[in-house]
């Protein structure tokens, strides 16, 4: 039996880390999830998720030697997957994992089975939430906003999460869409 990688997608701002982490709460003594930090050339200090930092040139190195199974460019970063998150999935556990919509088809390459969970909010909740986390120039924010609208892949499709009432709302909805065995 294999396990399911669940590619955790939606514009930033959405949720997606605050969702992630309500459910690895809410399954914490679930041995059959695990959810794998993403290396980030971003300073850990950085509000938002709980990521590895990694210094751009180690990220290279990382990368040439095979470190990452899955890997990225957005924003000016850096991100990348553990390589030996695929060997989990191979022993029956399924990770959970925040990518970028532009890793989908990468992502489909490397690894399966795949399940999507794309995490949608209204644009002024985004919006708002961009601006609290303090992360972003006001610039950065509108060129994120203009980004926040759209669709998947051709013949990708995706299970959706809307994030836009309480945490225990749409993370009841989140867990939900992880432990149900159908896709």
């Amino acid at each position: 039996m294999t396990g399911t990688f669940f590619a955790i997608v939606g514009p930033s701002g959405a949720g997606k880390d605050t969702l992630i982490n309500y459910a690895q709460n809410a399954l914490t003594d679930d041995p059959r999830f695990v959810f794998p930090r993403r290396w980030i050339t971003r300073p850990s200090d950085s509000c938002g998720e709980n990521h590895r930092m990694i210094r751009p040139e180690q990220f290279a190195q990382m990368r040439q030697d095979g470190g990452f199974f899955l890997d990225w460019q957005a924003h000016g970063l850096s991100y990348g997957i553990p390589a030996g998150v695929t060997g989990l999935i191979a022993e029956g556990v399924s990770a959970v994992v925040n990518i970028s919509r532009t890793a989908i088809g990468a992502l489909c390459d490397a690894v399966e089975p795949v399940r999507i969970i794309k995490v949608t909010a209204p644009r002024e909740v985004i919006a708002a939430r961009l601006a609290a986390r303090q992360r972003e120039t006001s610039r950065d924010i509108k060129q994120r906003l203009a980004r926040s609208d759209y669709t998947l892949p051709m013949g990708v499709s995706a299970d959706t999460v809307c994030n836009n009432g309480s945490i225990e709302q749409a993370g009841t909805r989140f867990v939900s869409l992880l432990t149900n065995p159908t896709p």
